[in-house]
């Protein structure tokens, strides 16, 4: 052969092998169909795509598979059975749900917030800020309070140095 071939007909099959067991069909106006669940490898046969079962479709390689764009769009539920790595800004639009009894950290702090299946908090670390709001009873072995703790009903526990614990109001 030593020009172009065509097939110049919808449904045209190019086979392989010595029984045709890897067919490509012209599939009219849409592109060609490989048959079964044969694949296309690239390189070697760790590196391929194909369709195992109808419906599913597999892109493997034993490294590395990188996608590049400036927008990735993946309609549906995404199952990671790995690390995901994220050097980005990850932004969610609807709840975060961690499994019972794991962390949320830092990379030098892995365990610093720890949320039970009761929805118990456990924090590692001093927890800071100007204004905390808690509805239920807190518990401890030390409450510290540096500043005015006044609530709506003119409530308060404070603490001075020259004064020490203050308690006000009703």
């Amino acid at each position: 052969l030593t020009q172009d071939l065509e097939l110049q007909h919808d449904g045209a099959i190019l086979s392989f092998g010595a029984d045709s067991d890897v067919k490509l069909t012209h599939v009219a106006d849409t592109g060609l169909l490989l048959n079964a669940a044969m694949v296309v490898q690239f390189r070697d046969s760790a590196i391929n795509i194909g369709s195992p079962a109808d419906g599913d479709l597999d892109i493997n390689a034993d490294d590395e598979i990188e996608l590049n764009s400036t927008l990735i769009d993946i309609n549906g539920d995404v199952e990671i059975s790995g690390t995901a790595a994220i050097t980005g800004i990850a932004t969610f639009t609807d709840d975060i749900i961690i499994g019972d009894g794991k962390t949320i950290g830092s990379a030098s702090d892995v365990d610093a917030i720890t949320i039970a299946s009761n929805g118990q908090l456990t924090l590692t670390q001093q927890l800071n800020g100007t204004i905390a709001d808690f509805s239920g009873d807190i518990t401890g072995s030390t409450l510290n309070a540096d500043g005015d703790t006044a609530a709506g009903d003119n409530a308060a526990i404070g603490y001075t140095a020259a004064e020490g614990l203050i308690l006000t109001g009703q």
